[in-house]
């Protein structure tokens, strides 16, 4: 047997178990391709704990200076990794960096050694923005937790609005940061904004304040009185009674018919990692290069741009969906658009690429 070292990065979380998701479903997947073949992968974790700059480099350099892994992969931000990435470039060694899109990342790329593995959730929350300007109202409000507005997804919506070309007004109202290790004041933060008065209201919660949100948003009756764009990771915790509530949200091509709500989004970035690393190995005779590797995930899935060099992107269309949610919980749902979003040229979003947006470098959810 040939072994193939395949190093690994993965966050904690108090939220879900996004690391142990990802490399269970990685492990199956590579196992599974290299099944009767000569290749034998040896799968070398190490925890970056918030995914900041230091245990990100830390770990480069066991990977790069003791295991002299053929491969890198796992799950950190774009803000989390792009000061270690000319170390791939110098090495030869690929990096597929899993993330869910919580950050822009340069209108100039990466390096070819970089792709991005990802369903680029701030292009999706454009696109929400996009419908919400142009189908809800032109009175909106972006209403979020200090945490969550910490990312792309409000920018990138507030983009969306603008290029929707009409004269909605979307406030932004925002939780003060609670005292560490506490939740933020959900309730109170809804006596201070008058929602009532609202078209549409895009809300960035998860985890536990997600739950906050939702009981404080049907207890208040605004359910039938505002329409709710969210992330579908404000529905997620599975202990919400969500019934009665109608929620617009966002999907891209590859998992329409798979993962509406993304309840299993890590598992599913670690499957398709798994996979497309696998396949490299067989197609090259055990290489894994830039280029083996990226044929590998164009054949994977052609939906998506991988190369971090060109732009990593949703090739596919992306759809919006009005969300039902009957007794129990019951989930249906039912397509209201889909379009290719394309935003290489949009000079307001480039900016922000280009820019300091954020202070967060964790991955979303990794906290």
């Amino acid at each position: 047997m040939r072994s193939i070292s395949i190093g690994m990065m993965l966050p904690t979380s108090g939220i879900r178990p996004m690391g142990k998701e990802y490399k269970r479903a990685f492990e199956k997947a590579i196992n599974q391709t290299l099944d009767g073949s000569e290749y034998e992968p040896e799968i070398i974790v190490e925890l970056i704990n918030d995914g900041s700059i230091k245990p990100i480099n830390d770990a480069l350099d066991r990977f790069f200076g003791y295991h002299d892994v053929d491969i890198v992969t796992g799950i950190v931000s774009c803000e989390g990794m792009q000061h270690s990435l000319e170390r791939f470039e110098k090495r030869e060694v690929p990096f597929l960096c899993s993330n869910v899109g919580e950050h822009f990342f340069p209108s100039a790329g990466y390096n070819d050694h970089v792709f991005l593995n990802s369903p680029h959730l701030w292009q999706q929350s454009w696109l929400l923005g996009y419908f919400a300007a142009s189908h809800l109202g032109k009175n909106g409000l972006i209403f979020s937790a200090t945490y969550d507005i910490g990312y792309a997804f409000m920018q990138a919506f507030q983009v969306g609005v603008r290029d929707a070309e009409n004269e909605t007004n979307c406030e932004v109202s925002l939780i003060p940061m609670p005292p560490d290790g506490g939740l933020s004041p959900v309730q109170e933060a809804f006596d201070q904004v008058n929602l009532e008065s609202k078209d549409f209201v895009f809300a960035l919660f998860s985890g536990e304040e997600a739950d906050l949100f939702i009981n404080e948003f049907k207890s208040r009756n605004l359910d039938k009185k505002v329409a709710l764009c969210a992330l579908p990771f404000l529905l997620d915790s599975g202990k919400q009674d969500l019934s009665g509530l109608s929620v617009y949200t966002t999907v891209d091509q590859s998992n329409v018919k798979s993962d509406i709500l993304y309840t299993d989004v890590f598992g599913n970035l670690g499957a398709s990692a798994g996979t497309a690393i696998g396949e490299t190995i067989l197609a090259n005779n055990g290489e894994i290069g830039a280029s083996g590797l990226n044929d590998a995930l164009r054949k994977l899935d052609n939906t998506k741009l991988y190369q971090s060099t060109f732009s990593a992107k949703l090739l596919g269309d992306i759809s919006v969906l009005k969300n039902t949610f009957g007794k129990d919980n019951k989930h249906d749902f039912t397509i209201l658009l889909q379009k290719t979003v394309d935003l290489d040229g949009d000079k307001d979003l480039n900016a922000l690429r280009d820019a300091m947006t954020s202070n967060w470098v964790n991955p979303y959810l990794g906290v």
